[in-house]
C-alpha cells in the first residue's frame, strides 16, 4: 500500500512538534494541516502534493512511502520499489554521542554539503 509519508520529511527538516501549525503557517487549511500532520488522510489533491513539495524543496516520490507488505510482494526490476523508505537516525541522534570535535566536524561537512548543493 501506498501511504503518504509528511512525517518523515518533518524528521529531516527538523520539525519534530508543531507539526500541523508548521503546514499551517504554509499555507495550509487548519483542518487540512491536522489532517496531514497527525492523520492519514485517505485523499490528497494534487494541488495540495504541490504545495507541499513546495514547502519540503522535494518530489512527490519523496512524499510516498510503500509499506513493507507491498513491497515484498514486487518483482526486484518494479518502478514502484523507488517508494521503499528505510529508516534514517535523527540529526540529534546522529551527534548525540559524538565528542564536541566531532559534532563539529560533522557540522562543517553538513554545511559543505549544503553549500554545494545550493549552487
Amino acid at each position: 500500500m501506498i501511504k503518504l509519508y509528511i512525517n518523515r520529511l518533518m524528521e529531516l527538516k527538523g520539525i519534530t512538534r508543531n507539526k500541523a501549525a508548521f503546514l499551517k503557517k504554509n499555507g495550509f487549511t487548519d483542518a487540512t494541516a491536522k489532517r496531514l500532520a497527525y492523520g492519514v488522510p485517505k485523499v490528497i489533491s494534487f494541488r495540495h502534493i504541490e504545495k507541499l513539495c513546495s514547502v519540503f524543496n522535494c518530489t512527490p516520490n519523496d512524499l510516498l512511502v510503500l509499506t513493507d507488505g507491498t513491497a515484498a510482494a514486487l518483482p526486484e526490476n518494479s518502478a514502484l520499489r523507488a517508494l521503499i523508505k528505510n529508516k534514517l537516525p535523527s540529526i540529534t541522534e546522529l551527534v548525540s554521542d559524538l565528542s564536541a570535535t566531532e559534532a563539529e566536524i560533522f557540522l562543517k561537512k553538513a554545511a559543505a554539503l549544503k553549500s554545494e548543493t545550493v549552487k
